[in-house]
Formats: C-alpha cells, structure tokens, sequence
C-alpha cells in the first residue's frame, strides 16, 4: 500500500477550494455539542416497530401500492402499443420506377405517297379529241356517266290488305237484309262477293241466296239450274229447305 491510502482523508475546513460561505455553515456545526448515540437501543426500538400491528400494515400497503403501481406501468404500456397499432402505416413506396413509354398522338399525320409512285397521265382534251382517249389517258370525270338513281316506288304500290272474313260476312248480311225489298241488289252484293272472296267461308250462304233473288226477280229458268248445282253440293245446307220450298221442290 502507498502512503497516500494510510493517510487520513483531508477534512472540508482544511480544503483551500472549498467556499467561504459553505466553510462558515460547517464552522458553525463543528461548534454544536455533540451527543452520543446508542446504537443498541436504537436496533431494540427498530425490531418492536417491526413488530407491531402497524408495521405489519404499513408493509402490506407498500406491497399493495407497488402491485398497483406495476398493474398501472403494465396497462399504460399496452394502450400505448395499441395506440401505435391502430395509427394507419405510411405508404411504402416502391423503388421500381415504370419504364416510360412514348405514345404518339393520334392525330400525327399521315404520311403522303411516295414521290416515286407512278404518276397516271391525265389526258388533255384537245379539238379533235374533245374526251382525251385518244392520248390513250384518262378520260376527264365530266365524261364518265353518271349511274341512275333508284326510283322511289310510289304509294300506289302499297299492296291493298285482302278483305277479313268480318267483311265478307257482313257484306252476306247486308245481301240477305235487302232480299225482301230490293232482290237486284242482294244478287249484285253475292256476285260481287264471288269476286272479292272466291274461297271465302260463306260461300254456301251467299250461293243460296242468289238462287232466291233470282226467284224473286222472275228469272226462273237460271234459278233452277243453280238450285241443282247447289243441293246437289249441300243437300242439307242452311238455306237448302229455303230453295226447294221457293222453288215448289
């Protein structure tokens, strides 16, 4: 050992550093009486504090208060990374940069024709050859002929629905209704009905009463040649019991 670490440490009133104010405050306590302490006495009231009651209580709350003070660090730690958790993530951006791609507007033009296509003689037209053909060029467009225009088909083109089985019944109906008054018009109205339907579905009933306006009108002889015609094909027609009672059969 040195003999620096034999020698007593150097007091504080025999330092030269130390300041005068804090030299005077140490000055003052050095002058104070001093008393003696009696460390045995002190150890007994120690172990009987520990002993008592209180004591016991006062260590229970301390243990109490620094479960509370953990249970308090533990939770604040866990609403703090909760907190961190639920703030949204920044963005990563990506390093790959896309290539760039040139795209030419739509509206460059176009180039024109080459200066070494052929270039088609045009013919001039001259007096004697008014068209340029002979040159063996062209001929000019006033001359090409012009090609005709469809010719829009006319309204009188329609072509006229055919006539309902509605029309022909109604036009029997009114053959039948002027048989009492008016026999020449119930026979005009069944042969224009021969005409306009000749396959028509009513043609027993307009045939039968033909043979009834020609009775009416005297024209016998014609009258009993269709009636044979007509019960020969409908012997047990509508208007059969009607013709043969007309004609007396």
């Amino acid at each position: 050992m040195t003999d620096l670490q034999n020698q007593a440490p150097t007091r504080l009133l025999d330092d030269p550093s130390l300041g005068a104010a804090l030299r005077g405050d140490l000055a003052l306590a050095s002058a104070q009486p001093s008393f003696a302490y009696d460390t045995a006495a002190g150890l007994a009231r120690f172990e009987k504090t520990l002993a008592s009651p209180s004591a016991a209580w006062s260590i229970d709350g301390l243990r109490v208060i620094g479960w509370l003070i953990g249970a308090s660090v533990i939770i604040s730690g866990a609403i703090g990374a909760a907190s961190v958790l639920s703030q949204p993530q920044p963005e990563r951006v990506s390093s790959h940069v896309a290539p760039r791609i040139d795209i030419e507007p739509e509206d460059k033009p176009v180039a024109g024709p080459s200066s070494s296509a052929p270039r088609v003689p045009v013919a001039e037209a001259t007096a004697d050859d008014p068209s340029g053909q002979a040159m063996g060029g062209t001929p000019a467009l006033d001359d090409v002929p012009t090609p005709p225009r469809p010719v829009a088909k006319s309204s009188d083109d329609t072509p006229t629905p055919e006539p309902s089985l509605a029309d022909e019944a109604q036009q029997i109906n009114e053959a039948r209704k002027a048989l009492e008054r008016d026999p020449s018009r119930t026979l005009a109205l069944v042969e224009d009905a021969e005409q306009r339907f000749p396959n028509g579905a009513m043609i027993q009933e307009r045939r039968g009463y033909a043979i009834l306006a020609l009775v009416a009108l005297g024209r016998m002889a014609e009258a009993e040649q269709r009636a044979d015609a007509y019960l020969e094909r409908w012997p047990n027609g509508t208007l059969a019991r009607r013709v043969r009672d007309t004609l007396g059969r």
